[in-house]
This record gives C-alpha cells, sequence and structure tokens, in this order.
C-alpha cells in the first residue's frame, strides 16, 4: 500500500550454483532452473546463477519491482568491479520514479485503443499466462532499432487480422534527473501507434517527438489508485484482465519493445570470467509479446517472450524469422 516500502534485509543475494550441459542459451526451454521463485514479500529478490555448462555462463535474476534492465546491469557491473578486486560503487538512491514524475510535472496520460491485436495473431487454446523466450543474434550496427521492429511486428500482425496495433516503450527516466545512478525500477512508458502506412522514420519521428515533450513522464490514473490496493488484489485483477484479453484476442497494447542499448562488455569481465556477450531476457506473462533489445560491439541481441496461447504452430518463431530477416544494418 502506499504506507508500505521495500526495505534492505541486510542478506546478500544468494548464489546458486547449477550445472546444465543441455542448456543452449537460445530459448527457455530446458531452463527449468529460472523458474525459482523472486518473492518480493519474503525474498530474495534477486539472485545470481553461475551456470556450469559448455559455456560457462553467469545470470542475474531479478524482480521487477525492484530492478529494471538498466538497474540489474548496474548491478551485474558492481558484482565485476569486486570481482576484479575493485571497490563497489553500490547506487543506492531514496529517490523513485513516481517522486521524479510528481517533481517534475507529470500529466495523466491520454487514453488510447485497448483493443489491440497481438503480433503473432489470435489466442489459441485454453487461455493463460505462462510464457516462452527465444533469442537471436544478430551481427551489424543497426540504428532505429525499436522503429524497425514496431514496422516489422505490426506487419506480421496484420498478415492474422486488421485491427490497432500500439507499442509500449519503456524509457529510462534517470536522464530525466542527469543520469544519475540507482538499481531501482526507474522506467517511464510512451506509447505509439503504428499504422498500416507508417515508415520506420515515421515511428522514429514520433518517439522523438514524445521524449521531447517528455511524455515519458505520463502515467495512468490507475498508476495512482493502485498504491492503495493491496498486491493481492491488484494481481488478481491484472490477471483476470489478461485472461479475458486472451479469450478475445484483443490487447492493451500490441508488444513492448525494450532497447537497452550498446554496451562496453568489458564491464563483464573479473575472477577469471571473461564475457562474449550479454543478452536480457523479460519473460512477462501479461504482454502479447516481449522484445528485448541489448548490443555489443558488432552484435545486437534480441529476445522475445510470447505467451504459450500466441505461440501455437511456432508463432514466436515465425514473428522472430520476420524480425531478424527484416532488419536493415547501418549504410
Amino acid at each position: 500500500l502506499n504506507f508500505s516500502y521495500l526495505e534492505d534485509s541486510g542478506v546478500p543475494p544468494p548464489l546458486r550454483i547449477v550445472e546444465n550441459v543441455c542448456w543452449d542459451g537460445l530459448s527457455s526451454d530446458k531452463a527449468d532452473f529460472f523458474d525459482a521463485s523472486l518473492n518480493a514479500r519474503s525474498g530474495p529478490t534477486c539472485e545470481v546463477i553461475y551456470l556450469k555448462g559448455d559455456p560457462n555462463r553467469i545470470i542475474f535474476r531479478t524482480h521487477h519491482m525492484v530492478m529494471d534492465g538498466i538497474g540489474t546491469m548496474l548491478w551485474a557491473e558492481d558484482v565485476f568491479r569486486v570481482l576484479r578486486g575493485e571497490k563497489p560503487v553500490s547506487f543506492f538512491a531514496e529517490l523513485t520514479e513516481y517522486d521524479l514524475i510528481k517533481r517534475m510535472g507529470g500529466k495523466p496520460r491520454v487514453q488510447f485503443p485497448q483493443n489491440n491485436i497481438a503480433p503473432t495473431g489470435k489466442s489459441d487454446g485454453i487461455p493463460s499466462l505462462k510464457p516462452r523466450w527465444i533469442r537471436r543474434s544478430v551481427t551489424g550496427r543497426y540504428s532505429n532499432l525499436i522503429g524497425q521492429i514496431s514496422v516489422l511486428s505490426a506487419a506480421e500482425a496484420r498478415k492474422y487480422s486488421e485491427g490497432n496495433f500500439y507499442v509500449s516503450i519503456p524509457v529510462d527516466l534517470r536522464q530525466r534527473n542527469n543520469y544519475f545512478k540507482t538499481t531501482r525500477n526507474f522506467v517511464g512508458i510512451i506509447y505509439v501507434e503504428v499504422k498500416p502506412d507508417n515508415s520506420v522514420s515515421d515511428i522514429s519521428t514520433n518517439i522523438r517527438h514524445q521524449l521531447e515533450n517528455a511524455e515519458d513522464l505520463n502515467f495512468d490514473i490507475e498508476d495512482v489508485y493502485c498504491r492503495y490496493i493491496p498486491v493481492s488484489i491488484m494481481k488478481k485483477s491484472l490477471t483476470k484482465r489478461v485472461l479475458k484479453r486472451h479469450s478475445r484476442s484483443r490487447y492493451g497494447s500490441s508488444a513492448t519493445i525494450s532497447n537497452l542499448g550498446y554496451v562496453d562488455i568489458g564491464k563483464f569481465t573479473g575472477g577469471g570470467f571473461n564475457a562474449e556477450t550479454f543478452f536480457f531476457v523479460t519473460a512477462l506473462e501479461y504482454s502479447p509479446a516481449f522484445i528485448t533489445l541489448s548490443g555489443s560491439k558488432n552484435l545486437v541481441e534480441i529476445t522475445l517472450s510470447v505467451p504459450d496461447v500466441l505461440r501455437t504452430n511456432n508463432r514466436d518463431e515465425k514473428l522472430m524469422d520476420a524480425i531478424v530477416s527484416g532488419l536493415v544494418p547501418k549504410g
């Protein structure tokens, strides 16, 4: 509730050592080590997994209530500092994204249609919240990735049916506060409509316009009310809403696309571990499709999470194929 808050228990996040030589890192298949609960009430809210296999991997898992993608990356960087024998930085901040939005005059969001089509078509089977994720690595340097993937995903959706297609895009609000560093969840959201005749340039212009007008500070009215509603009731209500949307094959937004940008891979080296690549997975059961992007050197990692009811007949793989084959590198 509004008077509730998160408090550091003083207990270090657990380190799990898991032996799994079968997992190829390309999907959530054969990866039951991801199923361990991260409990915001009782903890742990984050953990580190040392996955012994070929190759060895280090996995940082975090509860989204505690950290966002950038926050998770900052935490991982600090762990590797210690592994290199350096002092940790520790990115503590009392300021929340809600505090920042209030301070900077965020406004109630203008509502948009809540009957959007999904990139993989209609729900098939018994409504379920269980998602599966897949991953692809793409070589080359790319610009306007969110714009490109928005247009490609909308084109795939319209192969199944016509309808509204809105993309939700998480925005790092740290840039609104002099790029200060905190590991806490510190994101705003903007929504972009993708019409049948929109170009990649149109989408990029729309995004730029919203950011110039600080629309990433806007909020939904329910964001205010939910601060006074017990989490258990919110979860039950949200689950009911999502299952209803699956039954109608119409959604609040068509997809979420999160771009974490290009990162120096050398930050994830230490203690005898030398990272060759890194990628993020957001297996969010409430979104018809959740696409996460991250890059290093001449490589872009793309992960796609889709609920089971929207990926029958390999529809998630087909969507990923369309995205990867349709991307245009920098000229």
